[in-house]
């Protein structure tokens, strides 16, 4: 591997793992943790070689829990933008976690991967030992059944994965049939 790709693969490590800290701890420590995560990973770089997307995504994970279980203060940036409710957010919670049982387990992975961790269809590929039409072909399935099941009362098409993704949903008008 050239400088180049490696410098590359590096920094793509670190957003990955950046990103994948900050849904867990915030966007403010999410740059420690993701640090933290690419110097271990080029520790272990023998090791983990073979897989580091996946292997980062575990090492921010675990960082960020154990900076959640050690009461650290999480410092507020902003204040947030009108939030919706407790219990609004978690019937849409529920709302996802009911519909994504309906698909099959591999529809389920590929969808959770691509949309709530922010993988590529190829980084989902890698992760789950899948070619990437297979991968375009589980998405395009599950969204399908997706979009069937998630019409609200108004008759407007909510999407589910978006409400799932950071509490930000739009809806466009349904589809007779």
């Amino acid at each position: 591997m050239g400088a180049e790709s490696t410098d590359e693969l590096i920094a793509e490590l670190f957003v990955q793992a950046e990103r994948t800290a900050a849904r867990l701890v915030g966007r403010d420590l999410a740059d420690d943790i993701a640090s933290e995560t690419v110097v271990r990973a080029l520790i272990r770089w023998s090791r983990i070689s073979d897989h580091p997307h996946a292997w980062v995504t575990r090492v921010a994970t675990n960082l960020g829990i154990d900076m959640l279980r050690a009461n650290r203060p999480i410092p507020a940036a902003a204040p947030p933008v009108a939030q919706p409710s407790f219990e609004i957010a978690a019937v849409r919670r529920i709302h996802v976690a009911r519909s994504l049982r309906r698909l099959s387990r591999r529809q389920q992975q590929v969808v959770v991967l691509h949309y709530l961790g922010g993988f590529t269809d190829g980084q989902v590929g890698e992760a789950l030992g899948l070619s990437f039409p297979t991968v375009k072909t589980h998405l395009g399935r599950a969204l399908s059944v997706l979009r069937r099941l998630n019409v609200t009362a108004n008759g407007a098409t909510t999407r589910v994965l978006a409400t799932a993704n950071g509490g930000q949903t739009w809806t466009t008008p349904s589809l007779p049939g």
